[in-house]
């Protein structure tokens, strides 16, 4: 026997969801038995002086979660359903203390972090409004994948901005536009062969350092002295891919002169024989002068002592732009 106390003045929400929570409690209390055929919608109407549209809605979805089932010309049976635990009988699960989260109160906080933005400065409102002009002009890209390579309007956009700001001529297809450098550097490790020999500079980016290490690189440290990094130690662990940061180098913020970059270049270029030829660099670079026409003549470069040995392989130069997204500017 059904019995179903409604409460007609909605304050329990519809009809047709009450009807459908009792039916559920009556079968997971077990006062409906697995097989146990429920009344006829307009029978069960009639009980409750309800509509047959608000008993069919909570019998359709009854069904449609599979604690009904259906027989055609028959009606509807109660699904055969195992037994829940009771409460007591299950062991109450214990989090262990140095997982538990208290609220932290940040009132008054200076973020020193280098991977923090400070918001008090961010243009929102400018942000704001380019986005939603973007998703007004490109509602359709919402519904399919993405290139591989990013978005191309944005990548010819950005090609025409480091031709104008840096005096690097590059094509839209020469260009992978990522989250950050650390998400660009993992794509780098993927393509290359596995027994590469990364150099990175010691102090430097431990999350980088961290990254490589767990996917099984072999990573050797790159001293720093008051010109970056130590040629010395660079002669002595000859590194296949060396990642540098030459203007205002982390965490030291030594900056390194134009000879000690010409040092560099040339190391690459005497590398080629010695090494097969996979010297690879990757530099982060600023708005300086110097450093546009570093990166102009480093591409150069790439193109006669890179493109050759790799054959198929992708020699990647990783330019950070505007401390946001960043791209990979590739010699194939």
């Amino acid at each position: 026997m059904l019995t179903i106390q409604l409460d007609q003045t909605g304050t329990n929400g519809f009809i047709y969801h009450q009807i459908y929570t009792k039916i559920k409690d009556e079968i997971l209390n077990r006062n409906l038995q697995p097989h146990d055929q429920l009344p006829s919608k307009r029978e069960l109407a009639d009980t409750l002086k309800v509509s047959v549209n608000s008993v069919n809605g909570a019998y359709q979805q009854l069904l449609a979660e599979g604690y009904l089932y259906s027989v055609e010309r028959k009606g509807f049976f109660v699904e055969s359903l195992e037994t829940f635990h009771e409460a007591g009988q299950l062991k109450p699960s214990s989090l262990p203390a140095d997982l538990k989260e208290e609220p932290i109160v940040r009132d008054d906080w200076y973020s020193f972090s280098h991977i923090s933005v400070d918001t008090a400065n961010f243009p929102f409102k400018s942000w704001l409004k380019c986005e939603q002009k973007a998703i007004s002009l490109h509602q359709e890209a919402f519904s399919e994948l993405p290139h591989p390579q990013g978005v191309y309007e944005l990548r010819e956009t950005i090609a025409r901005l480091i031709g104008l700001a840096r005096g690097v001529k590059c094509y839209p297809e020469q260009l992978i536009l990522s989250a950050g450098t650390q998400s660009l550097i993992h794509s780098l490790s993927s393509i290359l062969p596995a027994d590469q020999v990364y150099g990175l500079e010691n102090p430097g980016y431990r999350r980088l350092y961290q990254m490589l290490k767990n996917n099984h690189h072999r990573i050797e440290t790159i001293g720093i002295d008051q010109k970056g990094v130590r040629m010395s130690d660079i002669h002595k662990k000859q590194p296949n891919v060396l990642i540098i940061t030459p203007s205002h180098q982390f965490p030291t913020g030594v900056i390194m002169p134009i000879s000690r970059r010409i040092q560099l270049l040339n190391w690459a270029l005497i590398s080629q024989t010695a090494i097969s030829l996979r010297t690879i660099m990757t530099v982060n670079l600023n708005m300086a002068q110097t450093a546009y026409r570093l990166c102009k003549a480093l591409i150069g470069m790439t193109k006669s002592f890179i493109w050759v040995p790799f054959l198929n392989h992708c020699c990647r130069l990783a330019a950070e732009l505007h401390g946001a997204a960043a791209a990979f500017i590739k010699t194939l």
